[in-house]
């Protein structure tokens, strides 16, 4: 899918986008094809493009919920915490997006850029999952000092998290998507970084957060 580099691009002019997108969902392996649905995800919100979420998921995967998406991140064996903060975030901020243009159309000016959203979100997963590693309530592989070492929480208050510090600690540390995912979705300091397709499918995706969420 290539990628636009100047000026706020329109469903009308970029009408083959959700074709791009159908196309790659039956040329491209199913790992890849996420990543490749999240860039598209990415890719409408930073050009904005003007289509919904939902148009993306249903030339994606037939279904407009987003389920299949979350159901195939939740199937990956494990991320970095760096990938795992900014699938997070990418659709924070695509969501957020789809308030915007339903309430507003796509071109009456945000209150937040969408990168403002994607920042927030990818710095506070990183500092919870930090936290998490601290009282050991997730396992984590790699360099897991490079968790330990960040002061994660001073960075945070200071403005966001210094970028060689996610780059080089936590492109370094794996996890599992689905378990850490769970134990988000039970910390109430995270219900406001959780996209909310998944707060809706919570139940049916990840069984332990029954009654929680």
């Amino acid at each position: 899918m290539k990628m636009e580099t100047a000026g706020c691009t329109t469903k009308e002019n970029k009408p083959d986008f959700l074709d791009a997108v159908k196309t790659a969902s039956k040329t491209l392996t199913r790992e890849t094809f996420l990543y490749f649905v999240r860039g598209a995800l990415w890719e409408n919100v930073r050009y904005r493009y003007g289509y919904l979420s939902k148009e993306i998921f249903q030339a994606a995967y037939g279904d407009p919920s987003g389920s299949a998406y979350w159901q195939g991140w939740l199937g990956v064996a494990r991320l970095t915490v760096l990938e795992f903060a900014r699938i997070l975030a990418i659709h924070n901020a695509a969501e957020y997006v789809d308030v915007h243009t339903q309430r507003h159309g796509w071109s009456h000016p945000m209150e937040m850029h969408p990168m403002e959203i994607y920042n927030i979100t990818r710095e506070k997963v990183i500092f919870l999952l930090s936290e998490a590693e601290k009282i050991k309530a997730l396992e984590f592989e790699g360099k897991i000092n490079e968790l330990k070492t960040v002061n994660m929480e001073s960075q945070i208050s200071s403005g966001r998290v210094r970028e060689d510090a996610i780059i080089l600690g936590f492109s370094q540390v794996y996890l599992c998507p689905r378990k850490a995912l769970e134990w988000l979705a039970n910390d109430i300091r995270s219900r406001e970084i959780l996209p909310t397709s998944l707060h809706e499918q919570a139940q049916s995706l990840m069984p332990a957060t029954r009654n929680k969420v």
